[in-house]
């Protein structure tokens, strides 16, 4: 685990790094045991280590990246992986745990909704993910496939970077906030399969108080918000969405560009592939982003990521002393309930400050073959461990 953790910090490449970097030594005492020294104290540390990939060092030194010839002691053991391509996973024998049922698991990256669907309908796949709202339905009939909906933990929110201008003021964020209709996109373009957020926290994450409100659809409030602004006559901004990404996310864009220009705002629609927009925006290249954070399930997470000074260039320019302070006060305080009262009162500042715009809460929707027995999971990792084929 030290090498592995070491691995992560030390690797230039590492996107995991930042996960660990409060850090300060690291010791085993025993086979057994691990002792974590923190640079200071954090209640959400156990979150932070969390999912991190842990390899044998040994095995490591040998084999060389374990990115491309990977070991470990879950259920099934890796076959394959070709870059783009599909990768295999065969049941590993000697799990110590119950033994998964399924022989093979092969994940194929199929991006085309029409391919993905097709190849189910086919038999070339058991499992499809991103099923199109339009599709829903006839997928349902279908009496060969079964479709399992459940809220997903990835929040759907525009980001509004004060490092550009006129963003800079809050007035005009607040204003395109009362510009959007999630209603009515929800309604109309994703056909009713998403949950409205009125703030960016779904129910099922750690902070999450319902009374949280961003401000609501008002053009008329958004154009005078803008008028006391010094924009009455509205202004031009680039808007950047990613495609294929997030269901119907292009035609999403679209909506939110035709919304803006119904109080003054001219957003011009940018949609660079996948991985330009998830390079540039990470590094705050855009004013104005649609994006998600998935597996959420302690609304520190996202604050931190997004909102605090200093913490990443994802919302360039934002910074807001009184959220750090209580953001710094609730990583001091394991008092469970203390600690959650803190995340209430960081969230309606950020609402307030609106350098995001809440959208909605995705509903994962998911088809597969009527013969296997699985649950679909709220946090996008289709595990199989568990699944199996219902006997003739």
């Amino acid at each position: 685990m030290l090498a592995s953790f070491k691995r992560i910090l030390t690797d230039k490449q590492s996107l995991q790094a930042p996960n660990l970097q409060n850090i300060a030594e690291m010791d085993a005492p025993d086979d057994h045991t691990v002792i974590l020294t923190l640079k200071k104290a954090d209640a959400n540390a156990l979150e932070d280590i969390n999912s991190r990939v842990i390899m044998k060092q040994s095995v490591a030194e040998k084999m060389g990246e374990a990115d491309n010839r990977p070991i470990g002691t879950g259920p099934f053991k890796f076959t394959s992986w070709e870059r783009s391509g599909q990768f295999v996973l065969r049941r590993n024998e000697s799990y110590w745990g119950q033994a998964p049922r399924i022989d093979e698991v092969i994940y194929k990256a199929i991006q085309e909704d029409g391919a993905r669907i097709a190849a189910l309908e086919a038999g070339q796949a058991d499992i499809i993910s991103n099923i199109p709202p339009h599709e829903v339905a006839r997928l349902k009939a279908n009496p060969r496939i079964r479709v399992q909906q459940v809220q997903g933990l990835r929040p759907i929110f525009l980001v509004l970077s004060p490092a550009y201008k006129p963003l800079d003021n809050p007035k005009v964020r607040r204003a395109i906030t009362h510009a959007i209709d999630r209603e009515r996109i929800i309604k109309h373009i994703l056909e009713g399969y998403a949950y409205p957020l009125s703030g960016l926290l779904s129910p099922q994450v750690f902070g999450y108080e319902p009374s949280a409100k961003a401000y609501s659809y008002d053009p008329e409030k958004a154009k005078q918000q803008l008028t006391e602004a010094g924009f009455a006559n509205g202004f031009e901004i680039d808007y950047y969405s990613p495609t294929g990404r997030y269901p119907k996310d292009r035609e999403v864009a679209q909506v939110i560009v035709e919304q803006l220009s119904k109080v003054g705002i001219r957003a011009n629609l940018k949609t660079p592939e996948w991985s330009i927009f998830n390079t540039d925006y990470k590094n705050g290249k855009y004013p104005m982003y649609l994006t998600g954070r998935g597996s959420l399930t302690d609304a520190d997470t996202l604050f931190q990521q997004y909102f605090r000074t200093g913490m990443t260039r994802r919302t360039l320019g934002y910074s807001n002393p009184k959220l750090d302070e209580i953001l710094e006060m609730q990583q001091l305080t394991f008092d469970v309930k203390k600690r959650e009262k803190l995340l209430w009162e960081a969230h309606r500042l950020i609402l307030e400050d609106a350098p995001a715009v809440p959208l909605w809460n995705a509903m994962d929707v998911y088809a597969y073959r009527a013969d296997l027995v699985w649950t679909a999971p709220p946090d996008e990792k289709v595990q199989l461990k568990d699944a199996h084929l219902k006997t003739k």
